[in-house]
């Protein structure tokens, strides 16, 4: 299969580290930033249980940044989907840094505000750059757990 170009497309779900950082650059320009953390855990050859757990930068622009601000707390759940976007500069004693961040396109909010102790709650539903639409679910039926396995359709 043939494929022209490259693909720069990161997906990511994990926890909120921190409330969101939020400036304005000018009177219609908003930017968020966020710590994202995703954690792994496997077993070792030793039978030890290790978790990894790996921290990411976002950055938020726009109307997604807006959100951000408005609806993200710390300790909340979200799934991202952005690209990689790396930066470099020279600080005043010209030391060259660099910082790797996700430049998130859509979001949706996974956690319930109340839930991460916020004291304000989301709309749920997937929001990008462009738009957002609402999600009713006022309309689904309501779901009851299965009491014991034997009730299993399969």
């Amino acid at each position: 299969m043939y494929m022209a170009g490259s693909i720069n497309k990161v997906i990511l779900v994990g926890n909120v580290g921190k409330d969101p950082e939020v400036r304005r650059i000018n009177e219609n320009t908003i930017v968020a930033n966020v710590s994202l953390a995703t954690s792994e855990t496997y077993t070792d050859k030793q039978g030890k249980k290790i978790e990894n757990t790996e921290w990411h930068a976002l950055e938020f622009w726009g109307s997604l940044a807006e959100t951000v601000e408005k609806y993200v707390r710390k300790g909340q759940k979200l799934y991202v989907e952005g690209k990689i976007r790396t930066r470099t500069w020279l600080d005043d004693k010209q030391l060259l840094h660099s910082k790797v961040e996700i430049r998130v396109e859509q979001m949706v909010m996974l956690t319930r505000a109340e839930d991460a102790n916020a004291t304000i709650k989301p709309p749920y539903e997937k929001i990008d750059g462009a738009n957002s639409a609402s999600f009713d679910t006022s309309d689904l039926p309501k779901i009851q757990p299965a009491q014991d396995s034997d009730s299993l359709p399969f």
